[in-house]
């Protein structure tokens, strides 16, 4: 059995008690574990930051085929087939394989109210850009004002960029996936949003494909937040969850311990 990596985070990141996580997304990286009642009582899908990836989307809608409105200025058909010419050029079959698949699949999953907007979101002004505030305004033409949205975000520290406008809408949300870059840096800022969310932490899986500081931080935390009540307090489970995989398949998972609070 591989030996796991310690890491530590402060006590407020201890997960409240969930007996209905599910694993949504892709083996490895791109997969997050999820409150199933979240999923089931969503009346539609935000998914900002995709790439090449949109097995969580998929996933999700299976289960709960509601309105999805997806966002990354990244994905465009070229950038795909950009994608398969490098693969071509490396001669690895399974990065072929997949990029063919991107490729064909993208028009046919975006389709009808699966709708990708080829914009980034996080900075207000910026070309590329879409602030949340226009998002949830076009969510809204669909969606009425409706609560139930759930939300994953995985935009590469953009995400520090739109923390005031998810607390300001959290009443909204059915619940939260963020991916949250560069943890170190960023902790008194994110230990604030953690402490006045209303939604509760229910799950934390640390990247691996980032290191770990000097003091034990995992640079990079994968967090979901749950409207649904929380089966109990905050437990001391072991982590990573027995769901959870390594974002990087052939490196050691990371375990997280938590400091006295």
């Amino acid at each position: 059995m591989q030996t796991l990596t310690p890491a530590v985070l402060p006590a407020l990141f201890r997960p409240w008690r969930s007996a209905s996580l599910i694993r949504l997304g892709q083996d490895y990286d791109g997969g997050y574990l999820v409150d199933e009642r979240d999923v089931m009582a969503s009346t539609a899908l935000l998914s900002f930051g995709l790439n090449d990836d949109w097995s969580f989307e998929r996933d999700f809608l299976r289960r709960r085929p509601v309105p999805l409105q997806a966002y990354d200025a990244t994905l465009t058909p070229r950038y795909l087939v950009k994608r398969l010419w490098r693969s071509l050029r490396r001669l690895k079959p399974h990065e072929i394989i997949g990029s063919v698949q991107s490729l064909r699949d993208f028009p046919e999953f975006f389709s009808g109210d699966r709708r990708h907007f080829p914009s980034f979101v996080g900075r207000e002004g910026v070309p590329g850009y879409i602030s949340f505030s226009e998002v949830m305004r076009t969510l809204d033409e669909s969606l009425h004002g409706r609560s139930g949205v759930f939300v994953k975000i995985d935009i590469e520290g953009s995400e520090y960029h739109i923390l005031d406008d998810l607390l300001g809408h959290a009443g909204r949300f059915a619940a939260l996936a963020i991916e949250f870059h560069d943890v170190d840096i960023h902790l008194p800022v994110l230990e604030r949003f953690v402490a006045r969310l209303p939604l509760k932490l229910v799950h934390v899986h640390a990247n691996n494909h980032a290191p770990i500081d000097g003091s034990g931080t995992p640079l990079v935390i994968e967090c979901t937040f749950s409207a649904s009540t929380p089966d109990g307090e905050p437990g001391t489970a072991a982590l990573p969850h027995p769901l959870d995989m390594p974002n990087k398949r052939n490196r050691a998972e990371i375990a997280i311990s938590f400091a006295q609070g």
